[in-house]
């Protein structure tokens, strides 16, 4: 199925995607999300649980600094075109939690992902329990501790320590204001 959404929208909860979905901006532009594209906007983060689900021309926050915004569950999982944002302020402890296999992320823009408390690493985008292959294609991503980490905690088994992975044409990079 594929859901049309319309710019305007603002959906206030936490999300669970359990089913195979296309959630689509109706609007949908091409070339790499900006900070200023209008997207449907959910507020309070987004799991992805089922597998073939597919997040097209979409802004995600999450309202507690200290979780992971997208968290990618199922196989097969598609973002593209989104812009997934910690708060200003307060950051994120994660922009995107990949920990599914066969991760897709093109065309998107994941920023304020640091963290104002001591002694916790932030990253925008982070797998460490799942096969791959990761593709982390034209896309924006700032990260305070490691932009970008693969590995840094056990997986379940040898069979899901990060693998294949392909980063191409991507910024990496973190704001200094943040040290």
């Amino acid at each position: 199925d594929v859901l049309l959404l319309d710019p305007a929208l603002v959906y206030p909860s936490a999300l669970s995607v359990n089913v195979a979905v296309t959630l689509e901006n109706v609007a949908l532009m091409t070339g790499r999300a900006t900070v200023d594209t209008a997207m449907p906007r959910f507020m309070d983060g987004l799991t992805v649980n089922a597998s073939d689900v597919h997040l097209l021309g979409l802004e995600i926050k999450r309202g507690d600094p200290l979780t992971d915004i997208v968290v990618l569950n199922g196989a097969n999982p598609t973002l593209d075109g989104c812009r997934v944002l910690g708060d200003k302020l307060h950051g994120a402890k994660r922009g995107i939690a990949g920990n599914a296999p066969n991760v897709t992320v093109i065309r998107c823009y994941v920023a304020d992902c640091f963290g104002t408390y001591p002694g916790n690493d932030t990253q925008a985008f982070a797998a460490w329990n799942s096969p791959g292959p990761f593709r982390l294609v034209d896309s924006y991503f700032s990260g305070g501790s490691e932009t970008i980490l693969f590995g840094g905690a056990d997986p379940v088994d040898a069979a899901h320590v990060p693998a294949h992975i392909t980063i191409t044409g991507c910024t990496i990079t973190k704001d200094p204001a943040w040290q």
